[in-house]
C-alpha cells in the first residue's frame, strides 16, 4: 500500500482512536494527576530561608592612613575569586560545626552530634553570589520553617565571626612580629647614636659642619692674602729692576723724581733752585768767579745727597721685596697647613656623614615601625569586619519542596 495512504490512514485513524477514547484518555490524565498530587503531598515538606551578606573588601582597613587604593583592570577577578573563597569558607567544615555545637546548644536535636550532623549540615546549606554583586546568599534548607531560619542565622553568625576573627589574629600576629622587628630597631638606633657621638667626642667635633666651614673661611683668607703679597711683590720688583738700571747709569735726578719722598723731593727742589743760581752766577762773572765755585761745590753735595738718598730708597724697596717674598713663604706654609687641616676635617666629615646616615635611616625605619605598628594594633583592636549582613534569614511561608505546581506540571506531560 502507498505510504501516503498508510499516513493519511495513520491520522485519521488516531483522530477516530482519540474521539472514542476520549474518556478514557481524560481519566488516565486524571489519574497520572491524580498520583502526582499523591506523591506531592505524601512527599516531606522542606522549607528554605535565606539570608543575605555583602562583601567589603576595604572594610577593616580605614586604619591604614598612608594606603593608596587602586581600582585596576584586575579588581574585578580579584572581587570573584575573593566571593568564590568565601563561599568555600561559608560551607567549610569548621563553621558547620561551630553552627551544630551552637544549634545543639539552643536545645534542638533534630539534627546528630557529631559527623552525621555535619553530613547533614553539608547538604542542607548553599552559597552563592548574586550576579554582578558583592552580595552572596546563604540558604539553609529543613522541615520546620523556623528552625531553618535560625540555622539560616547561625550560618551567618559564626561566619561574620570567623571572618573577623581571621582578620584581628592577623593583625596580632603581625603586632607581635612588629614588635620584635621595632625592639631590635631599637637598639640598632641607640647603637648608631651612640657612634656618632663617640665620633664627635673622639675628633672634638662640636659642629661638624661648622668646623669646616671656619676652615674653609680661614683658608680663603689666606689665600687672598697670598695673592695680594705676591702681586705687591711682582710690582714692586718690577720697579725695583728699573731703579736699579736708572741707578747704574748714574741718573739720579730722574730717580728723585721717581720715590714719593718728602725729603728726596725737597732735595730734587733745592738742587734746581742751585742749578739755576749758578748758571746766573756763570753768566755774571764766569767760571773762576768764587761765586761760581762755591755755587758748583753746593750743587756736588747735593747731588751726592741725593744719590745717598736714592741709594737708600731702592734698598729700602729691595728690602720691601725680600719682607714680601717672606710673607709669601710665611702664608704659602699657613695656606698648606691649613688646607691639610681641611681635608683632614672633610675626611672626618666624610665618616661623620656615614655614621649619620645610618643613624637617620635606623631613626627612619624604627619610626615607620612605629607608625605600622599603631596601625595595626587599631586594626587588631577593631571591631570593624569586611562582612555586613544585609537580610537576616526569616522562616519561609513556602516550602522549597516539593513544588505543587512543577509536579502537576510534569503530571500532565506524562499523562498526556
Amino acid at each position: 500500500m502507498p505510504s501516503n495512504t498508510r499516513r493519511g490512514l495513520s491520522l485519521t485513524a488516531m483522530g477516530q482512536i482519540l474521539t472514542q477514547q476520549r474518556w478514557t484518555f481524560v481519566a488516565f490524565v486524571f489519574a497520572v494527576m491524580l498520583s502526582a498530587v499523591a506523591a506531592t503531598a505524601l512527599t516531606t515538606r522542606q522549607y528554605q530561608a535565606v539570608a543575605v551578606v555583602q562583601l567589603l573588601p576595604r572594610a577593616g582597613r580605614e586604619v591604614e592612613v598612608n594606603e593608596v587604593v587602586k581600582n585596576d583592570d584586575g579588581g574585578y577577578l580579584e572581587s570573584r575569586d575573593r566571593a568564590r573563597t568565601q563561599i568555600q569558607i561559608i560551607l567549610s567544615r569548621s563553621v558547620r560545626a561551630e553552627v551544630l555545637v551552637r544549634y545543639r546548644a539552643k536545645g534542638f536535636e533534630d539534627i546528630p552530634d557529631g559527623e552525621p550532623g555535619l553530613e547533614v549540615l553539608r547538604k542542607s546549606i548553599s552559597a552563592g553570589p548574586k550576579e554582578d554583586t558583592q552580595l552572596v546568599e546563604i540558604g539553609v534548607m529543613h522541615e520546620s520553617p523556623q528552625q531553618a531560619a535560625i540555622l539560616a542565622n547561625l550560618v551567618v553568625d559564626v561566619y561574620c565571626k570567623a571572618n573577623l576573627d581571621s582578620r584581628t589574629d592577623a593583625a596580632r600576629e603581625t603586632q607581635v612580629w612588629l614588635d620584635g622587628r621595632s625592639g631590635s630597631y631599637r637598639t640598632t638606633l641607640d647603637d648608631a647614636t651612640e657612634k656618632v657621638m663617640a665620633f664627635k667626642e673622639q675628633n672634638n667635633l662640636v659642629d661638624v659642619e661648622e668646623t669646616v666651614d671656619g676652615i674653609s673661611t680661614r683658608l680663603t683668607a689666606l689665600e687672598t692674602a697670598l695673592g695680594e703679597a705676591t702681586t705687591q711683590r711682582v710690582l714692586l720688583e718690577s720697579k725695583l729692576s728699573e731703579h736699579r738700571r736708572l741707578l747704574a747709569s748714574g741718573e739720579y735726578e730722574v730717580l728723585a723724581g721717581m720715590f714719593d719722598d718728602p725729603a728726596l723731593q725737597t732735595m730734587a727742589r733745592e738742587h734746581a733752585t742751585i742749578v739755576t743760581e749758578a748758571a746766573s752766577v756763570l753768566g755774571r762773572y764766569g767760571e773762576s768767579h768764587p761765586e761760581h765755585q762755591r755755587a758748583v761745590e753746593h750743587i756736588k753735595r747735593v747731588e751726592a745727597l741725593i744719590a745717598d738718598e736714592v741709594r737708600r730708597n731702592v734698598d729700602g724697596e729691595r728690602s720691601q721685596v725680600q719682607t714680601l717674598a717672606g710673607q709669601e713663604r710665611h702664608i704659602g706654609t699657613e695656606v698648606a697647613l691649613v688646607k691639610a687641616e681641611l681635608l683632614a676635617k672633610q675626611r672626618l666629615q666624610e665618616e661623620y656623614g656615614q655614621l649619620k646616615v645610618e643613624e637617620d635611616r635606623a631613626r627612619k625605619v624604627y619610626s615607620a615601625l612605629g607608625e605600622r605598628g599603631a596601625e595595626v594594633d587599631l586594626q587588631a583592636g577593631s571591631l570593624l569586619n569586611d562582612v555586613r549582613v544585609v537580610d537576616r534569614a526569616v522562616p519561609p511561608t513556602r516550602p522549597a519542596t516539593p513544588n505543587v505546581m512543577l509536579n502537576l506540571a510534569a503530571g500532565m506531560v506524562v499523562g498526556v
